[in-house]
Order: structure tokens, then C-alpha cells, then sequence
């Protein structure tokens, strides 16, 4: 009864998102896979790694049958990568430390829902600059930290707040199995490690819509969603929900 009730809150919540402003609510994970794919179009037989890169390769179908591109898999979980068939080469590590790609060795660096899983960004981008080559692209996809629904899972215990976001949200179980840090994951820190590391902002997207995590109840998901729409008209940075950035690595001198 109570999942019914959810889902009648959930079919009210999309008819008020199908009335929103396009780019407000426009789909960052389709941006990402779309983004990835053209950078990596435009550059034949391309070195690309995919961090955490799991059972599959998110920016493959979009990908250009003559790019030919290299495909390298990183991640920390053995018993995932090992079932992606996608890939030339699979490297099992944690990419914050313990770093396993030789210097000046990849075109593009490629993650999606990776960043905020991450103890220590400083050193995965300080890793990631060095493993690009002079003009190499990084490109990332990920949660911002101030975002309310990220302060909330920060502030709850890890299992109970899997715990809550499961029983409202089924369907997050299997993508949303890894604990989260948010360490840095906000745009000014952001900025700052790129130049820290000698690359610089070629693009930059924000998504302000996360109201989305409310959409079981729909009293609740019009407060979360007055909220977001106020930080996208001001344009708070910091406070951004979701991040595609897409960086370049300056060449030397």
C-alpha cells in the first residue's frame, strides 16, 4: 500500500518536471555519455581510460565505429571489471593512491559517479594529470557535495542511509553500492585542483534539479524543488547538485 502510495506521488511529480524549463532538468548522465563520446570521436586510436569503469563502459554505444579507440577499465572492485567485456586492458587499484598508469601514457580520462567515491581527490587529480599527455582531456561526471541530498547521506550513517534511500528508491540498489567521501566534490575546489595540476576548464555543465529524491511525496518534492530552481536562476556554483566537467591538460612550458 505504501509503495502504491509512492508511486501516485511519483506520477504527479513528473507531469510538474514535464512543465519545467528543458535545461533545468535536462538529463546529465545521457550529457555525459554524449560529451565522452564526441571528445573521444574526434581523436582516432585515442589511449582511454574509464575510472571505475565496473561491467561496462557507459560512452561505448555512443562511440564512432572508425575512432578505434584503446580502451583501459580501472577499479577498486576485482569481481565487476572482471565482467566487462568492453575493454583491452583491466587494472584493479584505487586510483586516489596506489596509482597504476605510467606517466604521460593516456589521451582521455573518463569517469561517471566516481569522484564522490573517492577519499582523496587531491591526489586522484595530481595521479590523473600525470598519467595524460599534453593536450590529454579529463572528463568527469559527479554529485555535488553541498547538494541537500549528498548533506544528508554525509550525515547518517552509511547503512542507514542505503537503508532509507533504498526503501524510497528501489531502483538505486545496484548503482548506488559504494559509500560516498564528496571530498572536494564542489566547483571552486574543483578548479583549484585543476590548476593546481595544470589543466584547465574546457567545459563545465551544472545541474541544479536533485528534487528528484523527493518525488515519493509530493509536498516534499515541491519545498526540494522552490530550493533548486532559486540556486539555478542565482547560479550558486558550490551549491550545484551535479558536475560534467571536462578538463585539458596544458602542454608543458
Amino acid at each position: 500500500m505504501l509503495q502504491s502510495f509512492f508511486s501516485a506521488n511519483r506520477r504527479l511529480c513528473r507531469l510538474i518536471e514535464d512543465a519545467l524549463p528543458r535545461h533545468f532538468v535536462r538529463s546529465f548522465n545521457r550529457m555525459f555519455t554524449q560529451t565522452a563520446a564526441r571528445y573521444v570521436n574526434g581523436s582516432r586510436g585515442a589511449a582511454v581510460v574509464d575510472i571505475g569503469a565496473g561491467r561496462e563502459c557507459h560512452f561505448l554505444p555512443f562511440l564512432a565505429g572508425d575512432a578505434a579507440p584503446v580502451l583501459i577499465g580501472v577499479d577498486i572492485d576485482e569481481d565487476e571489471i572482471r565482467l566487462n567485456g568492453d575493454l583491452a586492458m583491466r587494472l584493479v587499484g584505487d586510483v586516489a593512491h596506489g596509482w597504476m598508469l605510467a606517466p604521460a601514457s593516456a589521451d582521455f580520462l573518463i569517469s561517471r559517479s566516481v569522484v564522490e567515491h573517492i577519499h582523496d581527490n587531491r591526489a586522484y587529480f595530481a595521479n590523473a594529470a600525470a598519467a595524460l599527455r599534453p593536450g590529454g582531456y579529463f572528463i568527469n561526471l559527479f554529485p555535488g557535495r553541498y547538494a541537500p541530498f549528498a548533506l544528508v547521506n554525509r550525515l547518517l550513517p552509511d547503512a542507514l542511509a542505503r537503508r532509507v534511500l533504498y526503501f524510497f528508491h528501489p531502483h538505486f540498489r545496484d548503482p548506488c553500492g559504494f559509500k560516498p567521501y564528496y571530498d572536494r566534490c564542489y566547483y571552486s575546489a574543483i578548479r583549484q585542483m585543476l590548476e593546481e595540476n595544470g589543466m584547465e576548464v574546457v567545459e563545465l555543465e551544472l545541474r541544479y534539479y536533485q528534487s528528484l529524491y523527493c518525488d515519493f511525496f509530493v509536498p516534499l518534492y515541491l519545498v526540494s524543488l522552490g530550493y533548486d530552481y532559486l540556486m539555478y536562476l542565482l547560479g550558486v556554483r558550490n551549491l550545484a547538485s551535479q558536475i560534467l566537467l571536462v578538463a585539458r591538460k596544458k602542454a608543458a612550458g
